[in-house]
């Protein structure tokens, strides 16, 4: 470790790794910190990647031991058991195993150059003249710091760096992952992931993401306590009419789940001489909580930023990240979080008419060219009832939706450990 970098990066997970790697490749001196003594573990991620945007960023090669699953079927279910699948004929997407993933990741940042530092614990930035441009971390019992010509934030949902700068990150909605890996399911299909939508889950949907013949990450996501979200889980663990069958067997192995940021888009997402990236930015899709993908995109841009910030000698240049990621993903993110706001007040017949309206519905639209506008204009233009539950846009939550406005819940860390 040196004494000064070109840029510090905080956090080493997908979105930290990645803007890492292309940093190094451009040439700048780089450090990342990472607290954890294993990167990547615990994980509090299903690995759900239902794009192909390994593909799109030549990132198989790098990655292709963390694929459990590729995946090209789908099968959903509503809660009054309307049932659908589809069969794409090619690869949509892939399961991951997130730790394996993350230190993928982080290796090929360090074969770029990129100097990666586990078990350290960012503790602060100092100002230097204008700017923060020194990082103090605690390694091996001591204090450290180190001088950065520009810093990234990929600290998580409770991102640290984020609150040291000021940065006002929306945390009003927080979602809840509780999820689990899984052995000797039965009557699974290792390319086909199950989506079950509950009556008693607005918001969310329970899942199984396959990770071989009888493996898979089964869980479920939505807006409640983590006691609320763990007797859910059991009821469908035990009693779903159709996962049931699937599960009365399974063994769970590795706790996966998590806190999920859902709140709107930041209005600022850089300061002096850095940026911040990944859940630290509230970059998820509020409706599916996929973070993964939106952890790619923004850690690639931010380290080309930072790159031509550095090469070209104006750090002030950076400030066009928050401009430049949210043109490319704002609409998604948008849309999004409406449909996360109608999600939250549906009942079984709205989720019924959801599952019939996505049978109908071109998803070639959405999984190979992710075109929202057109795909819900197909939608309403072959299930004109799909409108129907639009009226409930103004009505009020569900007694059993609880909104957390914090950042932390007890119930996860004691069982995320």
């Amino acid at each position: 470790m040196k004494e000064t970098y070109d840029l510090t990066i905080i956090g080493a997970g997908p979105a930290g790794s990645t803007a890492a790697r292309i940093a190094a490749q451009k040439g700048l001196s780089v450090l990342v910190l990472e607290q954890k003594r294993v990167i990547g573990y615990p994980s509090h991620c299903a690995g759900g990647l239902l794009t192909l945007i390994l593909d799109h960023m030549q990132l198989i090669p790098i990655v292709k031991d963390a694929i459990k699953a590729r995946i090209r079927k789908f099968q959903v279910h509503s809660p009054l058991m309307r049932s659908i699948s589809h069969d794409f004929k090619r690869n949509i997407g892939y399961i991951v195993d997130r730790p394996t993933f993350d230190q993928l990741l982080c290796d090929e940042a360090s074969r770029n150059g990129a100097d990666i530092l586990t078990q350290a614990r960012a503790i602060g930035l100092k100002r230097d003249s204008k700017a923060f441009n020194q990082v103090l971390f605690k390694y091996k019992n001591e204090t450290h710091n180190v001088r950065s010509r520009i810093i990234i934030g990929a600290d998580g949902v409770a991102s640290n760096v984020a609150k040291w700068t000021g940065i006002s990150i929306p945390r009003k909605y927080l979602g809840i992952g509780y999820s689990y890996n899984a052995e000797n399911l039965r009557n699974i299909s290792s390319d086909t992931i199950e989506i079950y939508f509950l009556s008693a889950l607005p918001g969310g949907f329970a899942w199984i993401f396959p990770q071989g013949i009888d493996k898979a990450n089964v869980g479920l996501g939505g807006y409640n306590s983590g006691t609320y979200m763990r007797k859910i889980f059991e009821w469908f663990k035990r009693k779903h009419r159709i996962a049931s069958s699937k599960l009365s067997r399974v063994r769970l192995t590795d706790y996966t789940g998590g806190i999920i940021p859902g709140s709107k888009i930041p209005s600022r997402t850089t300061f002096d001489y850095g940026m911040i990236v990944g859940d630290a930015a509230n970059q998820v899709d509020a409706l599916t909580g996929e973070g993964i993908r939106l952890a790619l995109i923004c850690g690639e841009l931010a380290g080309q930023i930072a790159a031509f910030g550095i090469k070209k000698n104006d750090l002030s240049y950076i400030h066009n990240y928050h401009k430049l990621w949210r043109k490319r993903t704002f609409l998604e993110l948008y849309l999004s979080r409406i449909l996360r706001y109608l999600f939250l007040r549906f009942n079984s017949e709205d989720f019924d008419i959801f599952v019939k309206a996505i049978s109908r519905t071109n998803l070639n639209i959405l999984f190979n060219k992710r075109r929202w506008i057109p795909l819900f204009l197909h939608s309403i233009l072959k299930t004109p009832s799909v409108l129907k539950p639009f009226r409930k846009i103004f009505q009020p939550l569900p007694q059993h939706v609880k909104v957390m406005s914090k950042s932390s819940d007890s119930f996860l860390s004691k069982n995320s450990t």
